[in-house]
């Protein structure tokens, strides 16, 4: 095989090899970027239907749908018009999380308006075995002087990504797959370095038979030639 081929050969599967790699970081991060929106929506889903329930105790007239508001990627903060029983909030934030799919480890905390401060009452592990406690520093203040619960997942990134089982298994199959690309390419490229190194080879020994079998046949003709002959006669 000629070189030229061979380099044509490792550019185009080179180019396979970062056309495939950035195709599946687009899908896999657009398929990420859905699971976070649908994350989203039942995290507000469930605080929505836990600040309606909180509504319906008081009997408050204000409307529950005005009430969440996302600081972050993973901190919801709730306002409501009284004050919290944490016991109460944390059994409803349990129920509608776990109703929802949604799993994750989190931590709440409730703000005192008599007191100007955020009260952090527990963090909840609801995956099983987990028993990671944080310190609250995330459960920042808001700056509204209302009565308000927030509500933050540390762990929400890896529980979007356990859902992603298919695209981390196509992703592993994927990776393999280009690793043996690779690897064949690389034996390849070897063996055509090898072959190029055994012909060079073969070839200067040719050559150097050649040239001193040329070099024989030369010097055997000067030797048998008649005036040669003469010649050592007439010197005897």
């Amino acid at each position: 095989m000629k070189s030229g081929v061979i380099r044509i050969v490792a550019i185009l599967a080179s180019i396979s090899i970062i056309g495939i790699g950035i195709t599946q970081v687009y899908w896999f991060r657009r398929a990420f970027d859905m699971n976070e929106a649908q994350f989203n929506r039942n995290a507000n889903a469930a605080l929505f239907s836990v600040a309606n329930q909180l509504f319906e105790i008081s009997t408050s007239e204000i409307s529950p749908q005005k009430s969440i508001q996302q600081l972050s990627t993973n901190y919801f903060v709730v306002t409501i018009n009284n004050e919290i029983e944490a016991g109460l909030l944390e059994d409803l934030l349990r129920k509608e999380f776990q109703k929802r799919d949604i799993f994750a480890d989190f931590e709440y905390g409730i703000y005192d308006c008599n007191n100007d401060r955020m009260v952090y009452c527990n963090f909840v592990a609801l995956n099983e075995g987990n028993t990671l406690a944080t310190s609250g520093s995330e459960l920042r203040k808001w700056g509204k002087q209302q009565y308000y619960f927030g509500v933050y997942f540390p762990n929400r990134t890896i529980q979007i990504v356990n859902r992603m089982g298919v695209w981390i298994y196509s992703s592993i199959v994927l990776l393999i797959v280009v690793l043996f690309f690779i690897y064949a390419l690389f034996v390849i490229l070897n063996q055509y370095r090898l072959s190029l190194i055994h012909c060079n080879f073969i070839n200067n020994i040719t050559l150097y038979f050649i040239t001193q079998t040329s070099s024989i046949a030369v010097a055997s003709a000067v030797l048998y030639s008649p005036y040669v002959i003469k010649t050592q006669e007439t010197c005897i």
